[in-house]
């Protein structure tokens, strides 16, 4: 399949995850025009990244993410354009905007940035035998588990935050 130039602002990074050929990393990103990327790159040069780093690169449909975000990144083509400055992320985080999970559903999308109107945040230790398994899969797995509850327009839900890029503004 042929390679297709991109570019996206990273806005999270997931914990690396371990397969039989080492170390991948799972990071979300944006396009300039507000188009959702999950962004898959082995070994994981992404980790080197803060968010809201401007980057270039070549990708192609991912062979072990069928959602519609999902991409591989393909190794050395990554190219650091900067950093978005702040006075333009509150315009490119409202493209990404939804107030129902449900409208980006319909949409066919696995990725959204959700407004509730109201949320909690709460934080859990995870017990020995999680830690025990979440190493056989991740490289630095957390001792916590970070979850928020949320009411939008429409619904009320509950859902554990993933983004390993925490220590990152």
């Amino acid at each position: 399949m042929s390679a297709r130039e991109s570019e996206a602002i990273i806005l999270a990074k997931s914990v690396p995850l371990l397969d039989r050929q080492g170390d991948a990393l799972c990071s979300v990103g944006v396009t300039p025009k507000g188009e959702w990327l999950r962004l898959y790159q082995k070994p994981p040069a992404l980790t080197a990244f803060a968010r809201w780093t401007h980057i270039k690169f070549r990708r192609h449909a991912s062979a072990i993410d069928s959602r519609p975000e999902s991409c591989d990144v393909e190794p050395n083509s990554i190219r650091i354009i900067g950093e978005l400055p702040p006075s333009r992320r509150h315009d490119l985080l409202s493209l990404l905007e939804t107030h129902r999970l449900e409208d980006a559903r319909r949409q066919g999308k696995s990725l959204a940035l959700l407004h509730p109107s109201e949320s909690h945040f709460c934080m859990e230790q995870k017990t020995k035998a999680e830690l025990a398994e979440e190493e056989r899969q991740s490289a630095h797995p957390c001792p916590y588990r970070f979850k928020y509850r949320y009411t939008t327009e429409s619904s009320e839900g509950e859902a554990v935050f993933h983004d390993w890029g925490l220590d990152n503004n």
